[in-house]
């Protein structure tokens, strides 16, 4: 659905919202059209759409909120992620808390939650058979996460091989483990059908969706635009990845030598390579309009969307740079609608970004953009 959907022909002031004073935010997911954020107590926070009950607040009646409103359920949480209409939690016992809607399994319940949306937070029964989770991470449909033991698991929307466990099966209702232990996977990045992941060694797996050729450019494997269902390393700066991040058509990741590129297609410029560079197919091309390696300390955080791009980077004067490209039909990349720009096909600081700069966090959503920072 986002890989079809245009930026509005109009762009207006009254889609920009004042950011929310919450003075105490440690962790942020944004999804489509909600967000869920973590405070220092370890409380949830939520909101946005709210037609499946992907808030978990337990409300039938609200289609949506304007403002953030606590989940009062659990505590404790360490992990947060959300999806098209659905939101997953880790909570402090390492046990899997969802709501929202599951119909393609993205929850990772089996049958709970498949007769109708769960509108009330509950813990997700089937997934917490596993063990103790410690990380969760989802895009649209996909859900991907990990367990105290290291190993990695994935559910979810299957059909173009997103989950990675060797099927094309539609619906993945229960999580299958990808990768085996000796692969010492250290950061993965769940995809709109797709994703990827980067090892130990600095190795980049990806897999998933390849219609655009989006596995081909970083892999070398030509699979006639066929969906690949295991993950696939890639053939590029081998052993030299440090961080990566994928949407529906495209990737962006950066390596050893802080040095940031992008691959795939990106219509809406969510490559960052400029107007003339809207399909790579072939060997990653390196973003130019990021600031020089040499300026650059560490990544602090790196994502992706169907129509959007963005990074945090901490520079060697230990100051924090936001930038955001892609889609700006509601100023998502911009933060300003001034000259009416619909697409951001550079790297972009939005509007006052400079002013903070610590920034810790980045979660772009759809048509909307979410980031935190000391206040």
């Amino acid at each position: 659905m986002n890989q079809t959907v245009s930026p509005p022909s109009g762009p207006s002031n009254d889609a920009i919202n004042s950011p929310f004073n919450q003075t105490n935010w440690t962790a942020l997911s944004a999804n489509f059209q909600h967000a869920v954020a973590i405070d220092s107590d370890g409380y949830p926070w939520t909101w946005g759409m709210n037609q499946s009950g992907q808030l978990g607040l337990d409300d039938q009646n609200s289609s949506k909120y304007t403002s953030p409103k606590r989940i009062g359920v659990v505590s404790k949480v360490t992990s947060v992620a959300t999806g098209t209409r659905h939101t997953l939690l880790i909570n402090g016992d390492g046990d899997i808390w969802g709501a929202g809607q599951n119909t393609f399994g993205a929850l990772g319940g089996g049958e709970q939650g498949k007769s109708g949306p769960l509108y009330a937070l509950q813990r997700i029964d089937l997934a917490n058979t596993q063990g103790k989770w410690t990380a969760i991470y989802s895009k649209r449909d996909l859900s991907i996460g990990k367990l105290e033991d290291g190993s990695w698991w994935a559910w979810g929307k299957n059909d173009l091989g997103a989950v990675g466990c060797g099927t094309t099966d539609a619906i993945i209702d229960k999580p299958m483990r990808i990768f085996a232990a000796s692969r010492n996977i250290v950061q993965v990045s769940a995809g709109v059908d797709m994703a990827a992941a980067i090892d130990s060694e600095g190795r980049l797996y990806v897999w998933g969706d390849n219609r655009e050729n989006q596995i081909t450019a970083i892999t070398g494997v030509d699979t006639n635009g066929k969906p690949v269902n295991t993950p696939r390393q890639a053939n590029f700066n081998q052993g030299k990845w440090l961080h990566v991040a994928v949407g529906a058509t495209h990737g962006i990741a950066m390596d050893a030598n802080r040095q940031v590129y992008a691959w795939g297609r990106g219509k809406v410029g969510q490559l960052g390579l400029g107007d003339d560079q809207t399909w790579v197919q072939g060997t990653p091309q390196k973003i130019l309009q990021l600031p020089d390696a040499s300026l650059i300390k560490s990544c602090i955080a790196l994502e992706a969307n169907a129509l959007n791009s963005g990074i945090i980077l901490e520079m060697s004067d230990g100051s924090r740079k936001l930038y955001v490209w892609g889609s700006n039909g509601y100023g998502e990349a911009t933060a300003s609608m001034q000259g009416n720009v619909l697409y951001a096909t550079t790297p972009t600081i939005p509007s006052n970004a400079s002013s903070l700069s610590k920034w810790f966090a980045l979660q772009p959503g759809y048509f909307f953009s979410t980031a935190l920072a000391p206040n």
